[in-house]
Order: structure tokens, then C-alpha cells, then sequence
């Protein structure tokens, strides 16, 4: 019931303050129930080719179980893991990507609980990743997680066989993966980015909580931190202590970057602060050399 509950003032939130998100998100729970009913009816999309929506549609591709190879494009998808999960997800493939350069990766993590809202990942790249830093030139990737925190070792999983899937298919440069997370997504970023340091390269977590395992940084990769003062959810004062713990225990990799005047539910409103996290992290990145962006042989 307490469950319950919390999903239910979610849902009220989003109805009376974010009026715009309320109707995409009614907008989109309708064509998802016309989907199923012509999938019921033997009428569902094919499988052999990904549904492309064009510049202002969505669509879901819903018989698609094992990612493949997309043209450039926004769109989601419903994917079968190896370790058996289902996963919806949002992908967005640049523009002018070809089998000739190597492109950054970038792992969004939502926020919010377990199954509030399908395809949620989508609504962070389009309302805050890429706004923020519109020319990184980037494949995104937004899964939904799958219980109800990042932290659980079924997500985990999921997750870190998403990124050797999507590496597989595209040219990824491996210098230049980050994972982003937002609410409990920065949680996860924390946590994911600490316990893979092979494989993510950066992380920006954004109002959400520092997670107990980063009292023991395992990764030299750099962190950005933003939060708010006016965060209702998670407090800045913890956020502050956990951060100045971390610096004085000899972490070099960290940097925090303080707002004024949003609380936890405006994440639009971060926009500007992501931007200045993630312009932090990529004026670092390397670019690729001639050699590094040769075609990958099954990437065509």
C-alpha cells in the first residue's frame, strides 16, 4: 500500500505541476495501448527492422527482443538481455553517424521507482542530456531500471551487458563512455561508474544522493557532482559532507557544482548547471586519431 501510495502522488505531481510532461506521458501510454491491441490482433510491428520515427514520432518497436544495428535516430525499444531480463529502452543514434569515426557513449540512468513510467530513460536524454551539451555528437542510451534501485545487482547486470551489446553494434570510442544519472540515476551513475572503472570514463550525477560504496573510490575517472540547495528529496547538506569526506579522504577526481534555486523536481531547470558538468568532462576527452576510426568489421 505505502507503495502504492508514492507511485500514486508521483503520478498527481506530474499531472498538476508538469503539465507539458503530463501529456506526453498520456500521449504515449495511449499509443502504446493502440500497439498492443494491433499486436493482440496479429497486426504488430516486424521484428527485422527497427522502427524509425520521424523528427516529432515515437513509436515502440514491441516484437523486437535482440538489438541490431539502427539507422541515425531517436527511438525506443524493448530488448531481451542475455541474463534473460527485458529491458525498455530509449536510443538515440547522431545524425551523421557512419562506420568511419569512433562516437561517445552515454548511459542515461532515470529517476523516479520501478515501473512509474515505461521508457523513462528517453525523457532524460531529450529533456536534459542533450539539451545540455547539444553538440557532443554522442549515441545515448536510456534503459529503465528494472527493481526498484539502480543499485540492485539484476539492474547492474542488465546494464553493463547494454553497454558490451551497444559496443558490439556501433563504433564506441572507449575513451569517451560516460554514464549520467538523475534523482536515483545519480545513484546508480555513482555506483556503476565506482564499480566498472574500466569501462566508464566519466559520470555526472545530478540531484541524487552520493552512495555509501564511493566512501572507497575505486575509479581515477572524474565525477561531476550537481545538486541543488532546494532539494527537497535529497538534502545538500548530506550531499555536502558525503562530497567534503570524499576530498579529504584524497579524492582528486571529484568536482561539485552547487545550484541555488531549483528544487528536486525541476530537472529541466538543470540544464545550464549539466552543461557545465559535462563541458568539465569532454574538454578532457581525446579525439580520435585516423587510426582509431577505421570501420570495425559487423558494424555495417
Amino acid at each position: 500500500m505505502p507503495d502504492l501510495i508514492l507511485r500514486f502522488s508521483f503520478y498527481v505531481y506530474k499531472l498538476t505541476v508538469i503539465p507539458e510532461l503530463a501529456k506526453r506521458m498520456i500521449a504515449r501510454r495511449a499509443s502504446l495501448l493502440f500497439l498492443s491491441v494491433l499486436v493482440v490482433s496479429g497486426c504488430g510491428i516486424a521484428a527485422e527492422e527497427p522502427f524509425i520515427p520521424d523528427e516529432n514520432e515515437k513509436s515502440v518497436d514491441v516484437d523486437f527482443t535482440d538489438l541490431k544495428l539502427c539507422k541515425p535516430g531517436f527511438f525506443y525499444q524493448v530488448w531481451e538481455s542475455p541474463s534473460g531480463e527485458n529491458v525498455d529502452l530509449a536510443i538515440d543514434v547522431p545524425t551523421n553517424y557512419n562506420n568511419e569515426e569512433s562516437f561517445p557513449l552515454v548511459i542515461a540512468l532515470h529517476y523516479g521507482v520501478v515501473n512509474y513510467e515505461r521508457f523513462l530513460g528517453g525523457l532524460v536524454i531529450q529533456q536534459l542530456i542533450k539539451p545540455a551539451l547539444p553538440d557532443l555528437n554522442a549515441i545515448y542510451v536510456g534503459p529503465n531500471m528494472l527493481n526498484e534501485t539502480w543499485l540492485d545487482p539484476t539492474c547492474e547486470t542488465a546494464v553493463m551487458e547494454l553497454v558490451d551489446k551497444i559496443k558490439s553494434l556501433y563504433n564506441i570510442d572507449p575513451r569517451r563512455i560516460m554514464i549520467v544519472g538523475y534523482g536515483i540515476g545519480a545513484e546508480g551513475a555513482w555506483h556503476y561508474a565506482n564499480q566498472h572503472p574500466e569501462v566508464f570514463q566519466a559520470c555526472v550525477a545530478i540531484s541524487g544522493k552520493i552512495p555509501s560504496d564511493a566512501s572507497s573510490l575505486k575509479t581515477e575517472a572524474p565525477i561531476v557532482v550537481v545538486h541543488s540547495k532546494q532539494d527537497e528529496l535529497f538534502a545538500f547538506q548530506d550531499i555536502s559532507v558525503a562530497f567534503r569526506n570524499l576530498v579529504e579522504s584524497g579524492a582528486d577526481n571529484i568536482d561539485l557544482i552547487t545550484v541555488s534555486d531549483i528544487n528536486h523536481y525541476e530537472m529541466g531547470d538543470f540544464i545550464e548547471p549539466t552543461k557545465k558538468a559535462l563541458e568539465k568532462i569532454t574538454s578532457a576527452w581525446p579525439t580520435p586519431t585516423a587510426q582509431e576510426t577505421q570501420p570495425k568489421q559487423g558494424k555495417n
